[in-house]
């Protein structure tokens, strides 16, 4: 168990996310079970927690998994080394070290235990519940059992969670790539900007739309009702 940061660590070949690649699978007979449901459900989409991981997504993903963790890390310094005046700032922080957290070990392959997390968070564990509980009837993070440890509760985020966080993300990196003229870092920052695009792309080639829609984000079932 990784006693520092909270949760339970895996092997990376035993963890609860194994890889594939979205040159080889059958995404018809990967995503069978869960287009039937949207399907029968009539809502366009469904929310379920990731099993596996794409290769094609691990280039942007390192850069990803860095950015998450410095987010989070400045969110907790702030919190726990700025002033007391300072601290006006800090706001209902949790949300965001919730949000952070759930994904920061989704990038390192490790689940997060509700307790744990409960108990790293800047609020009471009423207010924490109430995050978390909300969070989970809007489909954002998944609930389940610890296989290992009866009635511990995990959490994952949802395929929907991963879909908009990478989308925001993004989304950052192209901005600060437009803004930042002059900076050493841009090329950098276009690399992981491209990487993303490239992943999106053969992504969109080979999903049926049908699973597009199982498989992405409530936004883009929203999106595409718009035009």
């Amino acid at each position: 168990m990784d006693e520092k940061n909270n949760v339970t660590t895996f092997p990376v070949k035993n963890g609860p996310y194994a890889e594939k690649s979205l040159r080889s699978e059958n995404i018809h007979e990967l995503y069978k079970d869960r287009v039937a449901t949207i399907l029968k459900s009539g809502h366009g989409f469904t929310v379920f927690a990731p099993t596996f991981k794409w290769v094609e997504a691990k280039e942007y993903r390192k850069e990803f998994h860095t950015t998450t963790q410095n987010w989070l890390s400045h969110l907790r310094i702030e919190r726990l080394e700025g002033s007391s005046s300072f601290k006006i700032w800090a706001g209902d922080n949790a949300r965001q070290e919730i949000k952070h957290l759930i994904m920061l070990h989704f990038y390192q392959n490790k689940v997060t235990r509700k307790q744990r997390l409960i108990n790293s968070l800047p609020c009471s564990e009423r207010h924490a519940n109430r995050i978390i509980k909300a969070a989970v009837e809007s489909g954002q993070i998944i609930t389940e059992q610890d296989a290992g440890l009866a009635n511990m509760v995990i959490y994952k985020p949802s395929t929907s969670m991963v879909h908009e966080y990478e989308e925001s993300l993004a989304a950052y990196y192209r901005k600060t790539y437009n803004d930042s003229k002059e900076s050493s870092f841009r090329q950098r920052w276009k690399y992981v900007v491209d990487e993303f695009d490239k992943f999106i792309d053969l992504r969109n080639q080979v999903f049926p739309e049908t699973v597009l829609e199982a498989v992405t984000s409530k936004r883009y079932v929203e999106n595409k009702k718009k035009k």
